[in-house]
């Protein structure tokens, strides 16, 4: 489910509550679903919250990605409900920035997330995989963590790393 925030506009407008329209966002959204948030790399304010992630958790999503600030990440530990952004600040959203709408294209680090694509993320960070490229990426990952698993099994039975690099031909794979 992809949302955005944006400049203020009317910080009295229901429809502009940043809360009120992530709360909308995360109620249209499906289980399973990860909330994708296009804050345009703000980390002055935060972009997400303890109710939110809250609310999120309990509608059966399992994380948010957000180009901006989540805070409140006490909250989500004993949850388990993952949180990705650009770090972790205290200062509220509210009168800070306006809702800007849900379930279109936004964009993350100056990637575009269009609803229905994949976001893969881990402790190294986040990957977008548009849709239409699901098939041809999981592929290319299988191979190459086939690649990976044979040069690392070379090294274990004492092969020089240069060596089983090459006659891996990791860089070709």
């Amino acid at each position: 489910m992809t949302m955005k925030l944006v400049p203020p506009i009317d910080s009295g407008s229901e429809e502009g509550s940043p809360v009120e329209g992530t709360l909308r966002a995360i109620g249209a959204a499906a289980p399973g679903n990860i909330l994708v948030i296009d804050h345009q790399g703000r980390t002055d304010v935060n972009s997400f919250g303890g109710i939110a992630a809250w609310s999120a958790f309990h509608r059966g999503l399992v994380g948010v990605v957000i180009d901006g600030v989540t805070r409140d990440v006490d909250e989500m530990r004993p949850t388990g409900f993952a949180a990705w952004g650009r770090g972790v600040v205290q200062q509220s959203i509210r009168g800070r920035c306006s809702f800007g709408g849900y379930g279109a294209a936004v964009t993350l680090g100056g990637v575009t997330v269009n609803p229905g694509d994949y976001l893969l993320a881990d402790d190294n960070g986040v990957v977008a995989i548009p849709a239409a490229r699901i098939g041809k990426i999981v592929s290319l990952a299988a191979a190459k963590l086939v690649t990976e698993e044979r040069i690392k099994a070379a090294i274990a039975r004492g092969v020089d790393p240069l060596q089983a690099h090459r006659q891996g031909k990791y860089e070709k794979s």
